[in-house]
Parts: structure tokens; sequence; C-alpha cells
């Protein structure tokens, strides 16, 4: 019988957000990113009912503050979280958002 590997996936947490200065939109985006690994200008545009100079304005912050990082300079553009955001062991406040565990077959 086969055995399995779990692995968690870092963790946001509040805390550590209060120093980034972050707008409820960035914190919830943050997550959002967190549970599907990515989101568009086009993404965030609708999800909070803004203009589009003003996602690019709030993803890009979160880009110069080291959060997430853009891939793609085109319309295809996407943002993730960061490389250095990655490998913080940060927390999402008492409640625990982004642990998806990822099972592998050993």
């Amino acid at each position: 019988m086969g055995e399995f590997k779990v692995i968690f996936r870092k963790l946001l947490s509040s805390r550590s957000l209060k120093d980034f200065n972050l707008s409820d939109r960035q914190t919830i985006a943050l997550q959002f990113v967190t549970e599907n690994e990515r989101i568009t200008t086009q993404e965030y545009k609708a999800k909070f009912g803004i203009t589009e100079r003003q996602a690019r304005h709030d993803l890009s912050e979160m880009v110069k503050n080291q959060l997430l990082a853009r891939v793609g300079r085109t319309t295809g553009s996407y943002y993730r979280l960061s490389e250095d955001f990655r490998r913080q062991d940060t927390f999402l406040g008492s409640r625990r958002f982004g642990a998806r565990p990822t099972f592998f077959r050993i």
C-alpha cells in the first residue's frame, strides 16, 4: 500500500500584515492569492468594484512591499505571492487561511 506525504503551505497573519499598513482590500486580496495562487488586475477590480486605476495602484503597492510579484508585462499578466513573502511563517489572525494541504503519493 502506498504512503502519503502531506505538505502544509505557509499561512498569513494579521499581526505581520499590520506592519505593511494594508487596506482591507489588500488584506483580502492576499488571502485570495494564498488560496487561488494568483490574481489579475481585472479580478481585483471586479472583486472590489473599483476602477482599474485603483486596482493597479493597490496591486503595485503590494509589489513594492514585496508581498506580491507581478508575472508578465502585458494584458495577460497576473500577481502571485512573492518568494520572500512565501518564506515567511505568518498567520492571518486567529483564523487560519491558506492552510491547504498538498498530498503526494510516495
